[in-house]
C-alpha cells in the first residue's frame, strides 16, 4: 500500500511531463510551420513585386528614351 501511494503520485507526474512536452512540440512544430509559409508567401510576394516592377520600369525606359 505504502508502495503504492509513493508510485502513484510519480506516475501521475510522468505522465503530466509527458503530455505538457508532447503539447510543446506540436505547438512549436505548428507555428515553425506558419513561419515557414509566411515566409515563402512574403518571398513570393516580393519575387512578383520585383519582376513587376522591372518590367514596368523597363518599359518606362522605353517609352522616354
Amino acid at each position: 500500500m505504502v508502495i503504492i501511494t509513493i508510485i502513484m503520485p510519480i506516475l501521475i507526474i510522468v505522465t503530466l511531463i509527458k503530455v505538457i512536452v508532447l503539447m510543446v512540440i506540436i505547438i512549436s512544430i505548428i507555428i515553425i510551420v506558419i513561419i515557414v509559409i509566411v515566409l515563402i508567401i512574403v518571398i513570393v510576394i516580393i519575387i512578383i513585386i520585383t519582376k513587376t516592377s522591372s518590367i514596368s520600369f523597363n518599359n518606362l525606359r522605353k517609352i522616354y528614351l
